[in-house]
């Protein structure tokens, strides 16, 4: 449902329809429009047939008043021009972002870094001409949100992770140190049995050659 306003022909008005009733019916006595909680279409599936017998239809129009909107925008704004730029420090910039392909994470991010910094260096460009501190003094003291005594135990556990996985390593060391150690005993007796099976046979070849 619509209705011409003297500001805007498209202008829309929400309007309740009930049974066909007009919005003066909607008011209560009041004056006021009664705002009944409505259920979505997509929920009546749900309801038990007997529960749908009692529904009535309404219907909500979207309310498009240009005219208000722009009043109250207006009353709640702040006057940039009078007011320095260290009051509201909102910068708005005119260059347009080129990116080639929208799709390349790194050169859109690269963008928009490139336009941040941009913004970062007019605002601080603003701030020293109006006098106005903004960087961090060298003795700034700031509190930390956690206590020493949590970031304690943060601490701790860190470093028995450390601890933890040092050990680990070593011990992963030390085991692969003793199997080459295993195996290059087993290779030594292996080739002593070697030694001994060749000097063997040797002096069975010398005393067979005598006889």
């Amino acid at each position: 449902m619509t209705a011409t306003s003297d500001s805007e022909e498209d202008e829309e008005i929400e309007a309740p329809i009930t049974n066909g009733a007009s919005h003066d019916a909607a008011e209560d006595e009041d004056g006021e429009e009664e705002d009944e909680e409505g259920i979505p279409l997509s929920d009546l599936d749900s309801l038990a047939s007997e529960e749908k017998g009692d529904l009535i239809p309404k219907q909500r129009l979207t309310i498009n008043n240009t005219t208000a909107l722009l009043k109250a925008h207006k009353s709640i704004s702040l006057p940039y021009a009078s007011l320095p730029f260290s009051a509201y420090q909102t910068i708005t910039t005119d260059d347009p972002v080129s990116i080639p392909d929208i799709d390349d994470d790194l050169n859109r991010e690269l963008a928009f870094y490139k336009q941040s910094l941009a913004a970062v260096k007019s605002a601080r460009r603003q701030l020293e001409a109006e006098g106005t501190p903004f960087s961090r003094p060298v003795d700034y003291f700031a509190e930390m949100v956690k206590s020493d005594e949590h970031m304690g135990k943060v601490k701790k556990v860190l470093v028995d992770k450390a601890a933890g996985k040092k050990a680990s390593e070593e011990a992963k060391k030390l085991r692969e140190a003793k199997k080459f150690g295993k195996q290059v005993q087993v290779a030594k007796l292996q080739e002593r049995d070697k030694a001994k099976r060749e000097t063997m046979e040797r002096i069975n070849t010398l005393k067979r050659s005598t006889c």
